[in-house]
Formats: C-alpha cells, sequence, structure tokens
C-alpha cells in the first residue's frame, strides 16, 4: 500500500490548487450558498453495500461528544455503543495498547476500520445526501491521509481519514475532463468492479480505451480533485465536527489532533518525536519481554503503532540505514542497546527524509495539471532515486558506509551473525567486497540480494546486500541474486507516485507491452553545432528518402572526364 513517502506527496497533490489560486479569484465567497467545491461520490465505483469491506464508513460519536456530531446513520448500534472502535476516541484504555494493523505485503487488504459500522446502514449514496462543500485542507501522517472541508457560509465542517488500500491515489484534473468522464455511464471492469471510460484524447501515451475508477471527487468550478482506485481498496472514514475548524487544527496539540487519526497508526517523529519515542521503547520492552523472535523485517511492517508508514519498501531501506539484517529476530535488535540505538537513529533520519517530499520545493513533478493522464518518466525516475535497497540490483554505499559493514563482519560470506549484530568467521575469510573505495571514488555499488519466506499464507520479500549467514535458528528464507533494478522493469507499478496503473498504462498498456521497438519517455536530443533538437522519430526516418554518400577516392590515378565538355562522368560514364 502507500507508504509514507508517497502519502505525503498525495497531500502536496491535494495542495496543489492552494498553490495555483485558481479558486479564490472564480468564486465569491459572500453570496449565499457558494463554496469553493463540493465533495461526490461514485457509488457504481465503491465496493458492493453488502461487502464485509465499505469504501465509506461512518464515525461514531455519542450526543454529548464536545467534538464530533452524529452523522445519520442507523439507530440501535449496540455493538460499539457510541464508540467509534477505529478511532482514537474509542476508550482511554484501548489507546494504551491497540492492535496493530496487519499489512504485511504490498496485497494486504485488511483494515479494521472498514469493520466499524457492523450492520449499520452508511454507503456512498448517504454521503451525497450530507451537501459536502467548501474549502478544502489536508495533513498527512505516515500511511494516513486526512482532507478537511470547511463552509464558512453553512458553517458545516467535514473530516475523511482515507486509506488509499494498495493502488490509491489522488490528482486534480480540468473540471471540463471530469464532466465528460462521468457524463456516461460507467462499465463492467471485471467482474465485479465498475469504471468509467477514458477518452483517448485525454490520454498521452499510446494506450487506447483506458479506464478510470472513479471513488469520489471534489469538484471546483475549474479543477476537479479525483480519488481513483482500480483496485477498490481506498477506503474514507466519514467524521462531522461540531465546532468551527481552523487549518491551524491540522497541527500536533490541537484538541482536534488525536482524532484525526485510527487507533491502528501510531505516531511519527518529525511531527511528535517525544509520542513516538514513547511508542517507541513500550515497544522495545514488549518485545524483550514476549522474548519475540519474529524477523525484525516483518516486526516493524505489522506494528503501525510504532512504524507507521513503512511498509515493504520503506522498511527494507531502513534495515539497510541501520545495518540490520533483515532475518535477524526482533529480540535481538530490541536486546542489544547498539542496535537497538542504530535501528531508532535510522528511524528518525529516514522519517525526516520521507517528510521533505511533500515540500512544494521538492523536484518532484506534480501529477496534476491540464493534462495528469500520462506516464512521467522525469518524475518516476527522481523518486526511484531515493529508493535505496529495495528492488534494486545493486546498492551504493558511502565510504563510511563501507567501512562501517566491514566492521560488523557483514560482507564475509562464511561468517555467521551473532546475537549482537556481528557476524565472525573462524577462518577469517577475506571480505567479497572490496575494504576501501578506489582513489577518486565517493561510493561503491555492491550486489543486492532478494530474501523471500512465507508466515502462514502471508509470503514476504525484501533485499539486502550483506552476505553474511544467518543464524541456524533464525526463519529459514531462500536468497537469490536480483536479476533486473526497479529501473528496468516495465508494467511495474505501486512503487513512487507516478507508477500506477491508470498512468502506466498510458504508455506500457497490457496490449502493447510485448511488443519490441516501443520507446519509454521522451526522444533523446541530438546535438547539431550549439544547439539541441530532438531526434527524428522511427516512422519519420522509414519515410524519407536517404541522403547520397560522398563517394570516396581510393586509387590517385585521374578520373574519367571529359573536361573539354565539363560534364562529371562515374564509372567512365558521361551524365546527361
Amino acid at each position: 500500500m502507500p507508504e509514507k513517502g508517497v502519502v505525503a506527496l498525495f497531500r502536496r497533490e491535494v495542495d496543489w490548487m492552494k498553490l495555483k489560486r485558481q479558486l479564490s479569484s472564480k468564486v465569491d465567497l459572500a453570496s449565499p450558498g457558494a463554496s469553493y467545491g463540493k465533495f461526490v461520490t461514485h457509488p457504481q465505483c465503491c465496493a458492493r453495500p453488502t461487502g464485509r469491506r465499505q469504501t465509506f464508513t461512518p464515525h461514531i460519536s455519542g450526543p454529548s461528544d464536545p467534538l464530533f456530531t452524529q452523522l445519520p446513520i442507523a439507530a440501535g448500534h449496540s455493538s460499539s455503543g457510541y464508540y467509534c472502535n477505529s478511532c482514537h476516541s474509542a476508550s482511554d484504555e484501548d489507546e494504551e495498547d491497540p492492535e496493530p494493523l496487519v499489512d504485511d505485503d504490498e496485497n494486504s487488504t485488511s483494515e479494521d476500520s472498514a469493520l466499524a459500522i457492523g450492520s449499520c446502514k452508511f454507503t456512498a449514496e448517504s454521503v451525497n445526501t450530507l451537501d459536502i462543500s467548501g474549502q478544502i485542507y489536508a495533513k498527512d501522517r505516515g500511511k494516513e491521509l486526512a482532507i478537511v472541508i470547511c463552509n464558512p457560509i453553512t458553517h458545516q465542517n467535514f473530516v475523511m481519514r482515507i486509506n488509499f488500500g494498495t493502488e490509491a491515489h489522488v490528482f486534480w484534473m480540468p473540471t471540463e475532463w471530469y464532466q465528460e468522464i462521468v457524463s456516461k455511464p460507467p462499465v463492467h471492469r471485471g467482474k465485479k468492479s465498475f469504471a468509467y471510460i477514458m477518452p483517448d484524447e485525454y490520454v498521452d501515451g499510446p494506450a487506447h480505451g483506458c479506464l478510470i475508477s472513479l471513488q469520489a471527487a471534489f469538484v471546483c468550478p475549474e479543477w476537479t480533485l479525483v480519488f481513483v482506485d482500480h483496485q477498490v481498496f481506498i477506503q474514507f472514514h466519514l467524521m462531522q465536527l461540531s465546532d468551527s475548524f481552523l487549518p491551524s487544527d491540522l497541527q500536533p496539540g490541537s484538541k482536534f489532533w488525536p482524532s484525526l487519526w485510527s487507533r491502528t497508526h501510531g505516531p511519527v517523529y518529525h511531527q511528535e518525536p517525544e509520542a513516538t519515542l514513547e511508542c517507541l521503547q513500550r515497544w522495545r520492552s514488549k518485545t524483550i519481554d514476549t522474548s519475540n523472535r519474529m524477523a525484525i523485517f516483518e516486526a516493524v511492517k505489522k506494528t503501525q503503532t510504532v512504524f507507521n508508514g513503512c511498509g515493504a519498501q520503506e522498511t527494507t531501506d531502513l534495515l539497510l540505514l541501520a545495518f540490520i539484517h533483515p532475518q535477524m529476530p526482533a529480540l535481538y535488535v530490541c536486546a542489544n542497546s547498539h542496535i537497538w540505538s542504530r535501528l531508532v537513529a535510522a528511524l528518525i533520519w529516514y522519517d525526516k527524509d520521507r517528510a521533505t517530499l511533500g515540500r512544494p520545493d521538492q523536484p518532484m513533478p506534480y501529477i496534476s495539471g491540464p493534462r495528469p493522464i500520462r506516464f512521467n518518466p522525469d518524475g518516476h525516475t527522481k523518486y526511484l532515486s531515493t529508493i535505496l535497497a529495495y528492488r534494486r540490483s545493486h546498492v551504493t554505499l558511502s565510504g563510511k558506509d563501507l567501512q562501517t559493514v566491514h566492521d560488523l563482519g557483514l560482507f564475509l560470506s562464511d561468517a555467521v551473525i551473532e546475537e549482537d549484530g556481528r557476524a565472525r568467521a573462524a577462518n577469517s575469510a577475506s571480505p567479497s567486497i572490496p575494504t576501501q573505495l578506489r582513489n577518486g571514488r565517493k561510493s561503491i555499488r555492491v550486489p543486492n540480494f532478494a530474501i523471500t519466506w512465507h508466515s502462514g499464507k502471508t509470503k514476504h520479500v525484501t533485499y539486502t546486500p550483506f552476505t553474511a549467514k544467518p543464524a541456524s535458528d533464525w526463519q529459514k528464507v531462500t536468497r537469490e541474486t536480483v536479476g533486473s533494478d526497479v529501473r528496468d522493469e516495465v508494467n511495474k507499478t505501486t512503487l513512487g507516485l507516478y507508477s500506477f496503473r491508470l498512468l502506466v498504462d498510458c504508455v506500457w498498456s497490457a496490449k502493447t507491452v510485448s511488443k519490441a521497438g516501443i520507446p519509454l519517455g521522451r526522444r533523446p536530443l541530438l546535438t547539431v553545432g550549439n544547439s539541441n533538437r530532438k531526434c527524428p522519430r522511427a516512422e519519420v526516418i522509414a519515410k524519407t528518402a536517404a541522403p547520397k554518400k560522398k563517394r570516396k577516392v581510393i586509387t590517385e590515378e585521374k578520373e574519367n572526364v571529359d573536361l573539354t565538355e565539363g560534364i562529371r562522368t562515374r564509372s567512365g560514364k558521361k551524365l546527361n
């Protein structure tokens, strides 16, 4: 599912309209009923009302709740009383040790908030009856995104906590496009899902007949924010505020802040450093007390109450930064103060680094814009540059990191990693990786390996460049060399903001991926003198007559030329 770095970019996409400042000049807020935009749902593209997982779930609050107003849901919800099981407002005793959200892999579909409504008859159609309109604000925390829609005219304020499932994404498109897309009824997509037909002229690429599954949209006069998920795993938890709301309330420390987020996801360091360190310390103590020997990679991923936003990709890179083998039991990591210090330091640095992706001054290009339905190879390449080890064929290490790995013995292929995180070999085998960088070099690329194992029905895949052997009592895994780098993978999705199925299909659809010779990205530049121009396309070259080649003189003898008539000859013949 989208991890903290991608969700930070989602929040950046929502704020794209604020940066463009398009709405304030087009809408008169002083007029009765005027608003910045209106939130609408598309029930046919949402999950089935009879299913276990619902696209929209209501927040359950009591009549005396100081923060939230009761939504029009079915009465007699006796299973949870007036407590919302998915939110932090459930109960004080539950907040101390909530059950972790188990989303062990990229294809996880488990989300506790889907079960909060029980037999409640709240559907996507119910959301449209609430007339949610106003100005939109957004805030991210780990894997969750909260949007607030405030209306200064009607004084109705709504909050939606969004879980993006596995392949949901959000971006702005022209309202004219949106209206044209939804003007026709949706068509079947597979056996159970529905999607709207995307006009071919809206797609930048060779793909035709693309479908877009719209679960919801925030419709404004010129631009529309769309929520898209072809797998229909996206979830909105809807809350109505009983008090006025200010943009400053979307900051840590406000009275609304604890209630914005689910109980299954904890704090992140760059927003709440003290709370994050407290959660880490409690988890460390619990791991030691229970002698938890689960692989540290699996333990970090499934404990979102502590490591909020760390999925497969970010956990892999986090453990590389901490110089920890992914198979090492969590007990050994927590029991050893040196290993634990490395893990905490890596988590703090990595959390701050991923948070910077959501800043407006980042070089990452926006998806939102006049023509958003396209694959952006430049943006995809820039995002992949932030990935250290996940699905990489080689890992780049600085001179300092290379020395640290050698000091720990993790490049000794015949050594066994012990409980203190160091690998020792009886015969002092020479390392398979050079111990020093070459003169003038600042880094070195080392081979990467894919590690696979199963926990019940769940498959775990992670990556590490460390060649030292795990201990015999660790989790049994299969290890193989990574064949192709993530940069070379085609038609792969869910890695970064620009690799979602709708965008990848624009240039590499299922019908064209098997055909050879289809260029990916922009044409290379051809240098001519002091200027650059695009190389001609292959079809243009095929239709252009080949220029005549200059003749080469291979003999010193004079050609048979009749100088009296001044006519040039070839091979002794006169040219007419």
